[in-house]
Order: structure tokens, then sequence, then C-alpha cells
């Protein structure tokens, strides 16, 4: 894995697509021959939005939950 990441770093054209879009996207059009790496950063950014949207839910919960449901 180290050695994608030297690769990568060294890919101008990455660095021009990971200048000109987004992080996701970035990501999502990475060539195949990141494919090891691409993986573990997915895997990694995932537990992020789960963990928003888990949160988001508890918040409504709490809100329905209270003493405005009384």
């Amino acid at each position: 894995m180290a050695l994608e990441v030297a690769e990568l770093q060294a890919d101008e054209n990455q660095k021009i697509q990971f200048e000109d879009s987004d992080l996701a996207s970035f990501w999502l059009n990475t060539p195949k021959k990141y494919a090891f790496l691409k993986n573990d950063v997915t895997k990694a950014v995932v537990q992020f939005g789960s963990t928003y949207v888990c949160e988001g839910t508890f918040s409504c919960m709490v809100c329905i939950k209270s003493k405005y449901r009384n």
C-alpha cells in the first residue's frame, strides 16, 4: 500500500484531478491501479457518513421523545 501512496503522490494527472474535484469524486474516479488504496479510503470515509446519519437520527428521536411530544 505504501507503494501505491507514493505512486499516487507522484502522478501529475491525479494531482490535477484532485485540485479540480471534490474528495468523493476524486476517489470514485481514481484508476484501477490504485484499487487497494481506494478500497481502504472508501472504508474509512463510509464510517463517517454512517456516523453522521446515526447522530442525525438520534437528534430527531430526542425531539420526538421530549417534552415537545407532550
